[in-house]
């Protein structure tokens, strides 16, 4: 008899482990991987290389390619990662590049985004199509509503491994997953080269008396230092910018000189090919290099100026590298700018992450000082992990670890806070996260604050309404078993503080609960929430 309360207690204990692993098994049998791994044999392509022996991992599909290239009728795979792409009349119209393997330690919010990059004949980038992923749908749709893939749109490889694509407000990381991704992929086909110097110490010194040193920040751009080696100005050069335009002869190299007011204090014109006498002479006579002398980079991009008579050519070209090379200039330093000041602002969402986890572990503890200003807290963690950081866990979420891996080297916060959500519970008996941090169950609480008076089902409807929430958990695993292609974030009303890219789905089911929380205590967490049941079915039950 002890023996058997004995086991009895044993498998009560190890009920929230067994659990994680059945949901980790239905997953990974749906999805083909655990964690990132292949748990089946991936699919192969059934028709692959004659020259292979093996049969070759088909990552593409006929519909991704056709939003590349509308005249494609079929493809053949060469390469796991490489397929030729034919039209009707089985002629070759262009290539097709996957980013897995070779990006796949490029992650976004849930995983990696597979992508598939569309060259045509020419070498040129005919598109890029994204592929079914895990990241949350509405930040997916913001990037492409945002036309963030047809930057590299026309681009040879070269131009395209050096473009330099700022991410997408609102989808910062499924942005920057993308970008990294696509670059990953474009310099592993090119071997990068260390930049060209394209200055040389004594024209910068025939612009800065006082420079001593230079280093280079871009190829056509260079620090200027002084003696001290504190910076006196920049040097900027017209090139690559301005190859392009062209005089008599070709193009005339020139190097722009601003000080740290951001005023232009000379320009010195390189080795060209231009004829020296007597058109060139012309131009070098004349006062035009100091047309710009004393003006601030905007005002010097938008200064009409004249051409020389007798050199116009030579001349016009002078003006017309200035003003490009100073616009670009103005755009670049706004940019760089943008970034000082993302990745100021990613520094204090980072920290304020951190606090509001604190502030949770502290609260959550019998006794705690901060129990009793829990409707402070509340107001926080709604206005915080919610609106301002949209950091939440969810079954979307929890699928995308379990079938991608977890991306615990760039998610760190996310990876501790899922982790504490389902051991802390599985250690103390005590629910952690749905109680003292999801933003949504703080919302639902902020809003019962307007009445007091609540109504709360009891006899067979309280009964019935239990049993809505474990029944909701299992149909969201049935249709993830049986390979259903349903989107799990809308199943939850967690993504409506993304409001501005979530689904009229998710924003409606999110309005209804927060008016129900008025009248009923939180109603999503206690009777509907999968994740929610999810986290109590990790939860060791007190005996």
């Amino acid at each position: 008899m002890l023996i058997l309360v004995i086991m009895k207690k044993t498998l009560q204990n190890l009920l929230p482990i067994i659990f994680l692993l059945v949901f980790s098994a239905i997953i990974g049998f749906n999805s083909g991987t655990l964690f990132g791994y292949y748990i089946q044999s991936p699919k192969t392509n059934s028709k692959p290389d004659s020259s292979s022996e093996k049969a070759i991992i088909d990552q593409f599909s006929l519909d991704e390619i056709k939003a590349i290239f509308p005249n494609a009728n079929s493809y053949r795979v060469i390469k796991e990662d490489e397929a030729n792409v034919f039209d009707s009349n089985n002629q070759n119209i262009g290539k097709a590049f996957h980013t897995l393997p070779i990006a796949k330690d490029e992650k976004g919010f849930a995983g990696p985004i597979p992508m598939i990059i569309g060259f045509d004949n020419n070498k040129k980038i005919q598109g890029i199509a994204i592929q079914k992923n895990n990241e949350t749908p509405a930040f997916i749709e913001r990037v492409k509503s945002t036309g963030l893939l047809d930057k590299w749109k026309g681009k040879t490889t070269e131009e395209a491994s050096s473009l330099k694509v700022d991410a997408v407000t609102g989808a910062t990381m499924s942005s920057s997953c993308i970008i990294r991704s696509i670059q990953t992929k474009l310099s592993g086909k090119q071997v990068k080269n260390e930049p060209k110097d394209l200055f040389t110490l004594e024209e910068i010194k025939s612009i800065f008396s006082e420079a001593t040193s230079y280093n280079l920040e871009k190829e056509n751009r260079a620090l200027v230092l002084d003696s001290n080696n504190q910076k006196i100005g920049y040097a900027l050069h017209s090139l690559p910018d301005c190859s392009d335009l062209k005089g008599f002869a070709g193009n005339i190299p020139l190097i722009i000189g601003i000080n740290n007011k951001d005023e232009i204090v000379g320009i010195v014109v390189q080795k060209n090919t231009e004829t020296p006498i007597p058109f060139f002479k012309k131009v070098t006579d004349s006062d035009l290099l100091k047309k710009w002398n004393g003006k601030v980079a905007s005002e010097a991009a938008m200064l009409n100026v004249d051409a020389v008579s007798g050199a116009t050519m030579s001349s016009s070209c002078i003006i017309k590298s200035v003003k490009t090379r100073t616009a670009n200039y103005i755009e670049e330093i706004a940019k760089e700018k943008a970034e000082k000041i993302r990745f100021y602002k990613d520094c204090t969402f980072e920290i304020l992450a951190w606090i509001c986890l604190v502030l949770s572990l502290i609260a959550y503890y019998p006794k705690a000082p901060l129990g009793k200003y829990r409707k402070y807290l509340m107001f926080i963690f709604v206005l915080i992990p919610g609106f301002l950081l949209g950091r939440f866990v969810s079954l979307g979420l929890l699928k995308a670890w379990v079938s991608d891996g977890i991306p615990y080297s760039t998610q760190i916060f996310m990876t501790i806070l899922v982790a504490l959500a389902i051991f802390l519970p599985m250690i103390t008996g005590r629910a952690f996260y749905c109680i003292w941090y999801c933003p949504f169950g703080s919302a639902q609480e902020v809003c019962g604050m307007i009445t007091k008076k609540k109504y709360t089902p009891t006899g067979k409807v309280a009964n019935y309404l239990k049993k809505i929430r474990p029944i909701f958990l299992t149909i969201i695993l049935l249709l993830i078993l049986f390979g259903v292609n349903a989107d799990i974030y809308q199943f939850e009303p967690f993504s409506a503080f993304l409001f501005k890219s979530a689904s009229v789905v998710v924003l409606s089911l999110a309005i209804v609960f927060l008016i129900l929380s008025i009248f009923i205590r939180r109603p999503w967490c206690n009777y509907f929430c999968p994740t929610g049941q999810f986290l109590e079915n990790c939860r060791r039950k007190k005996q």
